[in-house]
């Protein structure tokens, strides 16, 4: 099981970047220990695929601005 600290460092990525990845687009925790949310191991391409929508996002919103 893994903490948004331990996804954040396997990804290379500051945990608020991941944690917003997250919460945005998912995929939701596998379990909870009190205060914390734990992913799986095998969550870790579901994240990176949210990390990858999140980008995406980002890059729309940056182009529309410049448009304007």
């Amino acid at each position: 099981m893994l903490t948004i600290t331990e996804l954040s460092k396997a990804l290379g990525l500051p945990p608020y970047v991941v944690d917003y990845a997250v919460k945005r687009f998912g995929p939701e925790p596998q379990d909870r220990a009190g205060n914390i949310r734990l992913w799986g191991d095998n969550q870790l391409d579901e994240v990176r695929a949210s990390l990858k929508r999140t980008a995406s996002k980002s890059l729309v919103r940056q182009r529309s601005q410049v448009a304007s």
